[in-house]
């Protein structure tokens, strides 16, 4: 049987302590990536993972100039937490997708151009991300706290228990 892809509906982001902050015209997610060293044994060589997870970023291209954008990057001790909500669509049926983003933040707003439509990009500098579709996590990083459950295992318990108690 034929697999029929999924498409991406609709997109807005929302911002904590605000609400929503716009339509995103488009959204770069984090890559999740483990540092590896290339290891040579038994005559091959071969990456091999050191454990430590490489540092993230995102970024939320926006379809306007909201005032919050700005309100949140004054928040220096606090950075913003942005939620991103789609919509997937597949063969008929809808599913919720959301993707939870925190961090300091860097604000482009590029070129301006008559007849065009606005565009805001916002580079988030990832402490904290979370990754649900239809309502199942498939991913939660959170840097400050020593957390990378993927799949519902959390990856770094054993090693938080070393280092923290």
């Amino acid at each position: 049987m034929t697999q029929v892809p999924q498409y991406l509906s609709a997109m807005t982001v929302f911002i904590d302590g605000v609400g929503l902050l716009g339509t995103a015209k488009q959204v770069t997610l984090p890559k999740v990536e483990i540092t590896r060293e290339t290891v040579t044994a038994g005559g091959f060589e071969r990456a091999m993972s050191t454990g430590v997870f490489k540092a993230m970023e995102a970024e939320i291209t926006l379809n306007e100039y909201h005032d919050s954008v700005f309100k949140a990057a004054n928040k220096l001790t606090k950075p913003p937490l942005f939620v991103i909500k789609g919509n997937l669509s597949q063969d008929g049926q809808d599913y919720p997708i959301e993707a939870t983003v925190k961090g300091s933040i860097d604000i482009d707003d590029g070129n301006w151009e008559t007849g065009k439509e606005a565009e805001r990009k916002l580079k988030v500098y990832v402490d904290f991300y979370a990754l649900k579709v239809n309502g199942t996590e498939q991913c939660m990083l959170d840097a400050k706290n020593m957390i990378a459950k993927i799949n519902d295992v959390d990856l770094l318990e054993k090693a938080r228990t070393h280092v923290l108690s």
